[in-house]
Order: C-alpha cells, then sequence, then structure tokens
C-alpha cells in the first residue's frame, strides 16, 4: 500500500506539473486516429477554392468579383447560412462595391476576421458588416501545431438580447464577436428555435445539450492556456466532413441544388498556397495530406456543434480529477498486488504487459463513445509499482541470502560423512570430477554430494545451512538422504524433484521445531546436458575455447524449508557441455575468506585461477585454486567452511 500510494503521488504529481503532457496528447492522438470514419454531415457544403481554380482564373488571391459571383450563384438555392472563409478586409479590385452591398445587406452571409487578442482584430472584417454576421478564424493550436481544440470567444458573454436582437440569445459585447464555426452554428439552429444560453457554472447550453468548457486540468492538458471558451473538437473524420465542391463547379452549374438548399455552406481556401492548413490528430498516422484546410476545420467544428445539439452525438467528455487521481493510484495498486503475488521476474513482466493491454483497450473502447480517460498516468504507475515492489521485495531475499550466509556452519564429522567417496567419483564416465571440503573450527556446514542414479542419471548438489549446532548437521543429512530417496525413485525433472525435497525438509524441519533453512542448488547431468535449479551460489563455466560464463541462480529457486510451496519460485536452466568444458561449484567460504588485512578473496579472483587452469584436470584444476585460497588466507584462522567441486567433460 505504501509503495502504491508513494508511486501513484510521484506520477500525479509529475502530471500536474506537465511532465506528461506529450505523452498523454500523443496517445490520445493515437486514439482518435484508431477510431473509424464517420460519414459526412448531410448538413454541411464545403465550396473550395483549389489550385486548379486559381490557375483558370488566373488570379491570386481572389478578386471581389470572383467571391461576389461565387455568391450570387449559392444565394439562387437559398442555403440556410453561407460562411465565408476568405478575408475581405481591403479591396481586390474589381466588384467591390458589388460585394460589400452584398454583404452588408445580407441576413445569412457569415464573414471572416482574425483577432490579434480578445481586445483587437488583427485582421477586420469587411466594411460595413455588422458583428452579428462576423466570426474569427482564430483556431488554438497545441505545441507540436497539432489542433485539437477549437475557441468559441475570448471575452465572457452575458446572457442578453443579443446574437441577432433576439431575446435569449448570448451577447458578448457590441464589439466582440464568436468564432466562425459557433456563429454558424447558431444561426443554423435558430432554424431549429434553438437558441444558446449560459448555465449558472459559465457553459454553453444549447437546447437540452451543454457544451462544458475545457478547464486548466481537462485530462490529459495540465498546463495548457484554456482562456476564452474553448472545447475539444470531436472530429468526424480525418479527410473530409462534409460534401466538397469546388469553385469551378458551383460557377459551371455543376452542383446538385439539393447539395445547397437548406445547408451551410462554408467557401474556404484548398490550395497549399493560402497557408491555411493544420495539423491534426490523424496527421501522423496519414502517409500523405497530413494538414487538414482551415475550412475543413470550421466545419468540423460546425458539424460537432449540430450533432450533439440534434443528433445526440458525443463530445469529448473526461472524468473529474479527483476521480483521475484515484483511477492513477488504483492501477499503481493493482502493480503492486501482481509483484506481492507473482514475484518472478518474467512473470510479472508479463502479468503487466497483459494488464496494459486490457487498459488500453479499455481507455480505446471509452474513446469511441467520447471519453478521454487517462492511459499513460496508470500504465506508468502499473509499472513503476510493480518494479518497486519487486525491488523490495527481492531486496529482502538478498538481506535474508546474506545474513543466511553468514550463519552458514556444519560440524566436521557430519560433513566428513555424507562426502561422496573419491572411489565413487573415479567411476563415472562422462565427467571427470573432483571435489574439496576443509570446515572451520566452528561448529558450521557446507554440503555437496554426486549421486548416480538409473541410466546415467547423475544428480548433483551443494548447499549452505543456516545456523550452528546438531540442528544443522541433522538438516544436512535429511537433504542428502532425501536427494538419494527421490533419485531412486525416479524422480527426474528438476522444478519438481526440489520441490518434493523442500516439502519433505520442511515438514521435518517444522517438527522438530527449528528455524534453519538451506541454500541448495541442484545438477542433473546425463549425455551432456546440465539442468541446474535451485537457489545459491553463482554457477561458473569455462568453456574449451576459453571463455567464461557465470549463472546466477537467485531466479531459480528459493531456501529450503522456509516455506512448504515454493513451487511458484522454482526454475531451471539448462547448459550444454562440450569436450573439455569446465563447471566450478563453490561455497562463499571460498569467495569471502580473508587475509590478515580483512581482505576478501572475491568471486573475481576465483575466476582468474579457473581461467588459468581451466585446460588441465579436475583434480588439478581443484589443487589450484585450493592453493591459491591458502596463500591469500596465511596465518588468518578460517572463518567458514570451504567447499569446491569442479567438472570436466571428458
Amino acid at each position: 500500500m505504501l509503495t502504491s500510494l508513494i508511486v501513484a503521488s510521484s506520477v500525479l504529481a509529475i502530471r500536474h506539473l506537465g511532465g506528461l503532457e506529450k505523452l498523454e496528447l500523443a496517445a490520445y492522438d493515437h486514439f482518435i486516429s484508431l477510431r473509424p470514419e464517420e460519414s459526412i454531415d448531410p448538413r454541411l457544403l464545403i465550396v473550395g477554392v483549389t489550385e486548379n481554380d486559381i490557375q483558370k482564373l488566373n488570379q491570386w488571391p481572389l478578386n471581389d468579383q470572383a467571391v461576389d459571383q461565387l455568391l450570387d450563384k449559392l444565394e439562387q438555392y437559398s442555403p440556410r447560412v453561407i460562411s465565408l472563409d476568405i478575408m475581405r478586409d481591403v479591396p481586390l479590385e474589381p466588384g467591390r462595391d458589388s460585394l460589400l452591398k452584398r454583404l452588408t445587406a445580407s441576413e445569412n452571409i457569415i464573414t471572416v476576421c482574425k483577432a490579434s487578442s480578445q481586445d483587437s482584430l488583427g485582421v477586420p472584417p469587411p466594411p460595413g458588416v455588422t458583428s452579428n454576421f462576423v466570426g474569427f478564424a482564430d483556431l488554438v493550436i497545441d505545441s507540436g501545431g497539432v489542433l485539437r481544440r477549437v475557441l468559441f470567444w475570448m471575452d465572457p458573454p452575458t446572457p442578453a438580447g443579443g446574437l441577432a436582437n433576439q431575446p435569449g440569445h448570448l451577447c458578448s459585447g457590441p464589439d466582440s464577436i464568436f468564432s466562425l464555426s459557433l456563429q454558424t452554428a447558431f444561426y443554423y439552429l435558430a432554424g431549429e428555435d434553438i437558441h444558446p444560453e449560459l448555465t449558472n457554472q459559465g457553459d454553453l447550453r444549447l437546447g437540452n445539450t451543454t457544451l462544458p468548457q475545457l478547464t486548466s486540468k481537462f485530462s490529459g492538458y495540465q498546463t495548457t492556456d484554456t482562456a476564452g471558451y474553448q472545447i475539444m473538437l470531436n472530429y468526424r473524420s480525418a479527410r473530409q466532413a462534409a460534401q466538397l465542391v469546388t469553385l469551378e463547379d458551383v460557377l459551371s452549374d455543376r452542383v446538385d441544388p439539393d447539395w445547397i438548399r437548406d445547408r451551410i455552406v462554408f467557401i474556404g481556401y484548398l490550395t497549399p498556397q493560402a497557408g491555411d492548413d493544420f495539423y491534426t490528430p490523424y496527421s501522423q498516422a496519414l502517409s500523405d495530406a497530413q494538414k487538414m484546410p482551415g475550412v475543413e476545420i470550421h466545419a468540423q467544428s460546425t458539424s460537432q456543434i449540430l450533432s450533439a445539439v440534434l443528433d445526440n452525438r458525443s463530445l469529448i467528455w473526461v472524468w473529474p480529477t479527483p476521480f483521475e487521481a484515484l483511477w492513477v493510484i488504483a492501477w499503481a495498486g493493482i502493480g503492486s498486488i501482481l509483484a506481492w503475488y507473482i514475484r518472478h521476474p518474467w512473470r510479472l513482466s508479463l502479468a503487466v504487459l497483459g494488464v496494459a493491454v486490457g487498459l488500453y483497450v479499455f481507455c480505446f473502447l471509452l474513446m469511441l463513445r467520447g471519453g478521454w480517460i487517462p492511459l499513460v498516468p496508470p500504465v506508468i504507475a502499473l509499472g513503476v509499482a510493480a518494479s518497486t515492489t519487486i525491488t523490495i521485495l527481492n531486496q529482502k531475499l538478498k538481506t535474508e541470502n546474506l545474513r543466511i550466509k553468514t550463519e552458514l556452519d556444519i560440524t566436521r564429522r557430519l560433513q566428513k560423512m555424507i562426502l561422496p567417496p573419491e572411489h565413487e567419483l573415479q567411476v563415472i564416465e562422462d565427467l571427470d570430477i573432483a571435489g574439496y571440503m576443509d570446515p572451520c573450527d566452528d561448529v558450521g556446514g557446507d554440503y555437496y554430494d554426486v549421486v548416480s542414479g538409473h541410466n546415467g542419471h547423475l544428480k548433483i548438489g551443494i548447499g549452505d545451512v543456516t545456523g550452528h549446532g546438531l540442528e544443522s548437521g541433522l538438516i544436512m543429512i535429511m537433504v542428502q538422504t532425501a536427494v538419494r530417496t527421490l533419485l531412486e525413485s525416479d524422480t527426474t525433472k528438476p522444478e519438481e524433484f526440489l520441490s518434493a525435497l523442500n516439502r519433505s525438509i520442511y515438514h521435518n524441519v517444522q517438527r522438530i521445531n527449528s528455524d534453519k533453512t538451506m541454500t541448495l542448488s541442484l545438477l542433473d547431468y546425463k549425455q551432456g546436458t546440465l539442468y541446474l535449479s535451485g537457489q545459491h551460489e553463482d554457477v561458473l563455466i569455462v568453456r574449451a575455447n576459453g571463455s567464461l560464463e557465470q549463472i546466477d541462480t537467485v531466479n531459480l529457486g528459493f531456501p529450503i524449508a522456509l516455506e512448504e510451496d515454493i513451487d511458484d519460485f522454482l526454475a531451471h536452466t539448462q547448459i550444454h557441455l562440450e569436450t573439455d568444458d569446465v563447471v566450478v561449484l563453490y561455497t562463499d567460504g571460498i569467495t569471502e575468506s580473508r587475509n590478515m588485512e580483512r581482505e576478501m578473496y572475491g568471486l573475481n579472483r576465483l575466476c582468474d585461477v579457473i581461467m588459468n587452469t581451466y585446460q588441465r584436470t579436475a583434480q588439478e584444476i581443484r589443487a589450484a585454486v585450493i592453493q591459491d585460497v591458502a596463500n591469500h588466507i596465511g596465518q588468518q584462522k578460517i572463518l567458514d567452511d570451504i567447499t569446491l567441486l569442479v567438472l570436466k567433460q571428458r
């Protein structure tokens, strides 16, 4: 629980400071790009000015006369609203007077401007057009250039008889305006007798639908400026949200009048020359045409409003911030619980991966319904909590192992009694084996054995018993007897063998009310292959070509007699031996032996001696190691048993 809370709190703090914002927005884009395409909105038509139109008219930008001709042609078919996403702030003769007359007299043409701030216009609308028929084209771009949000207005509006002087509409003041997409939606919905209002919380409501604004902490957004009234843009499609025709199609009467009648018509540039295109959440998933024209963005935004109000299409929604925090804490807890019960690193990794995939699928399914649920923070919390918990558990295990190693001892007499005699080792055909044990003066314990079974099966064991005295010696005898008994019963699978051995010793230890345990590694040899299982010191292998391999046994087992069931901790590894390969087993009495200056012999020095003598016989390698250890110890008292077992493939 403590680990979960610490990890979750850290992740939430990093998220609050914006450290995860880029990752969360990337995840949002990924989910948006995976959603299936929706059909075009039948209420909208886009008249796009393409590069081909520009070339045929031989003008850039379009002059006022061309725009006026286009508007005249469209008005003949009675559209409900025309939104002109082409700046007309300065004259582009010919045709200026006719165009201005049309724009100022019309009651269904909305023109566009750009606002440099909420107090001033960067590019004003055509002169004489009132603010009720103007919408700003400004769009909010996230860092990285991706457009995920839309801005509806900059300064706070007030409920009044404002918009088109109709009661119940919003009024943002005589000199301020709404966005082009929102203004367009207002005029279309007015024909459906739906008018905008503000809730007591300051959110925009249209009919029975509320469009809640972005807050400063809106799911993945943590440091983004959400001034004004912004909402997420719930795109319909990566390519086309509305029916699309060109300027030439309209002027040449190649457009079905039903595509225009009673519809919203957006007019804007599609040519790259306009520089009015933007990256969207779809961009990275597209191989070409990664930018979406501005007129398409405005159409997507208007379609989102109309679809939410008239079709009950979902907006992008999020959980409240406290709920998101509990969500992250819960997943940190799941990571810790997995680590506590699994404990095996590889199994834990697979389990965490599987759970993370499930979390990914859940978040994507909610995104299909408009839900932007945190994915990155819980995944990080899950992984970090799991890895932290298992690290703590492993550290405790290593601490316990270190304590066990310092307590290892056994009586000299019992050790000598269970050692395999030399003549048994000499008759083994495949291996040249040499063993050595030198007990210290105190009663402590080391153990090794080489036992021949049926069909050339050879069982080799090496281990340490904790504590001192008769109990330690008794446990050694139990282990040696159990190994021989199980070998005679033809139990050959390494994990089953070690599991059965542990259960037998555990019950005996419980019966004598002892707290002794043992680290034990068992090697099964047959026809040039070793199967290594159990937890003990590293196993050293020197190949015939002189390369050294060091096998860590920490994850291959668990201390014997510590728990009744250790199956979840058992594993084995397979070692194939070629001719003249050397395997060295040892106890910590060698590596931790000290000289008069209290310097330990160490594993590196042991490896050096083996590397210098691996081409000799097993007996010669053993003698070289024991002599080097003796030279290191000098006159210092031997504080622990010294045990060595050398195997060489014939």
